[in-house]
């Protein structure tokens, strides 16, 4: 990932998913974690909005939900699946978000998350 011409600023991006099928029913769960880290190496205080996409499901039997007690607070959603945050950053600080969400299904979708 990449600030563009913000050399002073980091940005690493960690993603990890966990597959289950349980149940009578084989459901399918998916539980993902992605971790978002930023530094900020230039001398001064950085004001930025982070944004990340979580799945939208357009069928009913497939449930998306956002942990909200794992995700990183002070986040806002909107219907297209972005959840954001406004950070600040002051110089040589570093930060950690984090997004916890599952997707569960019926065995009869294919779904390549």
């Amino acid at each position: 990932l990449s600030w563009g011409s913000e050399d002073g600023l980091t940005v690493l991006r960690d993603v990890s998913r966990e597959y289950d099928q349980t149940g009578l029913r084989k459901r399918k769960h998916y539980d993902y974690k992605v971790v978002v880290y930023l530094a900020n190496f230039s001398g001064q205080e950085c004001s930025l909005q982070l944004t990340e996409r979580v799945p939208v499901s357009e069928i009913k039997q497939v449930e998306i939900e956002i942990d909200q007690k794992k995700t990183t607070p002070g986040f806002k959603k909107d219907d297209q699946g972005l959840i954001s945050w406004d950070l600040v950053l002051t110089a040589g600080a570093e930060k950690r978000v984090e997004i916890f969400f599952k997707v569960v299904m019926p065995k009869n979708v294919i779904w390549d998350g």
